[in-house]
This record gives C-alpha cells, sequence and structure tokens, in this order.
C-alpha cells in the first residue's frame, strides 16, 4: 500500500489566509486617513448613546472598544472592524464545511477574500461589516442547529 505525502490541512492554509488578511486589514487600517463616514461613526463613539438619527448603537460601541485598546486613531477606529471581517471569513469557512466540504469551504474564504464589499468593508468602519459578521454567525448557528438536530440551538440563533 503506497503512503500518501504528506498534505497541509486545507483548514490550516485557510486560517493563515484569513489571519494574513488581518495583518493586512490593520496595517492598512494604521496607515490610511479616514473616510468621512468612519470619522462620523467615531463622533458618535465619543458620546455614546441608545441610538442615533440615522444607524443604531452597535457601530459606536464597537468603535469605543477599538479606540479604547488604540487610542483615537485610524487603527482603533477600525480594530474591531477588521477583526470582525476576519471573524465572517472563519465563520463562513466552518459553515461551508459543514454543508459542502474542505474545498468548498476554502474556496468559500477565497472568494470573501477577494470580494470588494468585505475587501474594503474589512478595512473601513462602516456598519456594514457587524452586520455582515453577525448575519454570518447567525447562519452558522441555523446549520448547526439543523445538523445537530438541537431544540435549544434555536435559541442561539
Amino acid at each position: 500500500m503506497k503512503e500518501t505525502p504528506n498534505r497541509i490541512p486545507i483548514e490550516r492554509i485557510a486560517v493563515a489566509l484569513i489571519i494574513g488578511m488581518l495583518g493586512f486589514r490593520l496595517i492598512y487600517a494604521a496607515f490610511s486617513e479616514l473616510a468621512p463616514d468612519e470619522a462620523y461613526y467615531w463622533q458618535w463613539s465619543r458620546r455614546l448613546a441608545l441610538s442615533y438619527f440615522d444607524q443604531g448603537p452597535g457601530h459606536a460601541y464597537l468603535i469605543r472598544l477599538g479606540t479604547t485598546l488604540f487610542g483615537n486613531t485610524p487603527l482603533g477606529i477600525r480594530f474591531v472592524g477588521a477583526c470582525l471581517a476576519a471573524g465572517t471569513g472563519w465563520l463562513a469557512f466552518l459553515t461551508a464545511r459543514r454543508w459542502l466540504g474542505d474545498r468548498a469551504a476554502f474556496l468559500t474564504v477565497i472568494l470573501l477574500t477577494v470580494a470588494p464589499l468585505l475587501l474594503v468593508g474589512g478595512i473601513i468602519a462602516t456598519y456594514d461589516n457587524p452586520q455582515i459578521f453577525f448575519w454570518t454567525a447567525g447562519l452558522y448557528a441555523v446549520t448547526v442547529t439543523v445538523q445537530n438536530n438541537r431544540e435549544s440551538g434555536w435559541y442561539i440563533v
């Protein structure tokens, strides 16, 4: 019987790609100027409230978390959004792997990496990034709930 050569598991490659993109996003975030919308949302985070004129408060609280860690800098304003983009990639990988297998999961990460909305949205601090992350988390929760036939999983969803 022939021995198959050792191959790097697709999961490790996907994780390396996600971490590499996170690094790129954080470096770019640290050294680029804020867009006008980002400055607007940053102002929200400086005066936290339960609601704002055109959005809910979640995005302001996430920016506040980033600026608490890294100060009132472009990196601080964008940090949590970049981390959420990495989380979106990982949750999408896990979801696709459960439904379609390793190869499809890896292709999902590749497509998320090059999709313009997610590529730019993972750097610029807009309210789209948290929404995409939490929708992806919800999709993963539905996947686990349905595939494991757990009624209690619907509470998480």
